[in-house]
């Protein structure tokens, strides 16, 4: 039913991806010292939020914010474009703000300088605003919730932070201008995309609609792997199955539709076993996870479903080693006595 066998290659692709790099962690997740990636990780963080400001700062039909087609930005929020970093397209650039989410609460798991993580949050949220994506800004923060919930990062450690936080943004505030400009624009071209839009509403409602009242003529096997992906269809042309069925948008209504209920079921089976295999997380880590991974476009967006597994293992990895630490501190204690 497919348009072409590369349709299904394609296809395949997507829909085990992200599941064989998580598979490969769950089997050789102790080998992966993702510890030695922190540095990087920063780097990366400070690359993407400068040259997303420069690219805030300057019109859509600047080089910085022409896409790789040549063609400018011309996605708004309030007084400013959407930035894109070094991605090709927006999408990219927002899904890699919670892997920085991640990365904070890998930083307090392995007690790391106060000053570090503050960085890693205030850049981070401010990469956020200026992605212009509700979900990015909302996801980023829930993330943060979360980190400090589970890690039991109250009391005079919130305290110290949010001291050291604020004497770090006094300084930034006061000798430059212009990251206090930034702060104030992002922020607020943010706020009044927020209060001028119900499309994420729309979207979450919408999704669910979609499969509760799903359309399509084969609901359980679906049209064939990789029948809406778009760089096939460019490529090799459209499925009439697919064109009878009209408009799609949510990931879930995509997912029935390509594989139908067998393949929605089957993901569902799938992320509760990789959920469980993961072995340091804990059970409200592994539930936050599901939440994100059902609100989120992991499958046909590849950034995203990389990014996704990748925060996973970033936090897992901060556990595994907190684990260690602790075994090791106690082993010390018995040869001791």
């Amino acid at each position: 039913m497919n348009q072409s066998i590369f349709h299904g290659i394609f296809g395949l692709l997507l829909h085990t991806g992200y599941w064989l790099i998580w598979l490969a962690y769950i089997q050789k997740g102790s080998w992966m010292e993702l510890e030695k990636l922190v540095p990087l990780l920063v780097l990366i963080l400070l690359v993407e939020f400068f040259l997303g400001s420069f690219q805030y700062a300057l019109p859509g039909t600047h080089i910085l914010n022409q896409y790789a087609s040549g063609v400018e930005n011309n996605t708004i929020v309030g007084d400013a474009i959407r930035v894109s970093g070094t991605f090709s397209y927006l999408g990219g650039y927002q899904v890699l703000v919670p892997v920085f989410a991640c990365l904070a609460w890998f930083l307090i798991l392995r007690k790391s300088s106060a000053n570090l993580i503050f960085s890693v949050m205030i850049l981070g949220l401010l990469m956020a605003f200026m992605s212009g994506s509700r979900g990015a800004v909302g996801f980023f923060i829930l993330y943060l919730l979360t980190a400090f919930l589970l890690t039991g990062y109250f009391g005079g450690k919130l305290i110290k932070l949010a001291i050291q936080g604020t004497l770090i943004m006094s300084v930034l505030l006061y000798f430059l201008p212009s990251f206090s400009a930034l702060l104030t624009r992002s922020y607020e071209n943010f706020i009044y995309r927020v209060e001028n839009s119900d499309e994420l509403d729309q979207r979450i409602a919408g999704g669910l609609a979609e499969i509760i009242h799903f359309k399509g003529n084969y609901p359980v096997f679906g049209v064939g792997l990789g029948a809406t992906y778009q760089g096939a269809n460019a490529l090799f042309g459209t499925s009439r199955f697919v064109q009878e069925y009209g408009g799609y948008e949510s990931e879930p209504a995509r997912i029935v539709l390509e594989g139908g209920f067998v393949l929605y079921f089957l993901n569902f089976i799938m992320i509760i076993i990789f959920l469980k295999y993961t072995e340091n997380l804990p059970r409200l880590a592994k539930f936050f996870f599901l939440v994100v991974y059902y609100n989120s476009m992991v499958t046909f967006n590849v950034y995203q479903g990389v990014f996704y597994v990748f925060g996973i293992m970033l936090v897992d990895r901060g556990y595994y080693l907190k684990k260690m630490d602790k075994e090791g501190k106690k082993s010390q204690i018995l040869i001791s006595t």
